[in-house]
């Protein structure tokens, strides 16, 4: 048989998992970088561009990123553009 018990606090439900890039605590003209690694720069460079889109898509249509490679290839950087700056 069960047992039925009251009063006992239930869980809280999350949702998704950690965002990986902080995408939301930026201000137009912040941006972040990304250390390449042993990757190639292009596939960093989607990686980042992709996770951007999909943030905007669900989160803020009006925001516009900019995705670059350094001159080296060891680093990508994403801004969130200042709207005031086009």
């Amino acid at each position: 048989m069960y047992r039925i018990e009251s009063d006992i606090p239930q869980p809280v439900r999350k949702r998704g998992r950690a965002p990986k890039y902080p995408f939301a605590d930026m201000k137009p003209g912040d941006s972040f970088a990304v250390d390449v690694g042993r990757e190639e720069s292009r596939v960093v460079l989607n990686r980042i561009n992709t996770a951007a889109q999909g943030w905007r898509r669900r989160n803020a249509p009006e925001a516009h990123f900019i995705v670059e490679t350094s001159k080296d290839h060891k680093e990508v950087r994403i801004w969130l553009a200042d709207p005031s700056k086009k």
